[in-house]
């Protein structure tokens, strides 16, 4: 089951998705990290798109193409990683780049020696510090 902290990937079906897949040579095109569950099978996640920067958004589980966990993610409550991730909102990185300096915050990361500007929602999906979650 998805909990707090859980990285989400997706693999959109538009152009732009399908490009960002091409070019970064993943099969997924968006990443994001779930800050709270709902009992409706919803979740509330911190994401970043290009159009806004990051935000809060509301997703159902039916959106979700993947999902991953940290093998080193401590359990933290919903309040303390929304506090956690609240000094991100309104910033203008990619969405990889979100995930990994949330991870950064715990001293974990995805890729040795990768800096989190380069991490791709790929990088995230296949590390070795991650493996799937059942949703």
């Amino acid at each position: 089951m998805i909990r707090i902290g859980d990285i989400l990937l997706y693999k959109d079906k538009g152009f732009l998705a399908r490009s960002i897949r091409f070019f970064t040579r993943s099969k997924y095109n968006h990443a994001s990290v779930v800050v709270r569950k709902y009992s409706d099978h919803s979740f509330k996640i911190i994401e970043s798109r290009l159009s806004f920067g990051v935000k809060y958004s509301k997703i159902h589980k039916d959106e979700i193409y993947e999902a991953v966990r940290h093998k080193n993610c401590p359990g933290i409550s919903a309040n303390d990683f929304e506090e956690i991730c609240q000094p991100f909102i309104g910033k203008k990185l990619s969405c990889s780049e979100l995930v990994a300096e949330i991870f950064m915050i715990f001293l974990l990361m995805f890729q040795d020696d990768m800096p989190t500007e380069d991490i791709t929602p790929e990088n995230i999906g296949s590390s070795k510090y991650t493996y799937g979650v059942e949703f």
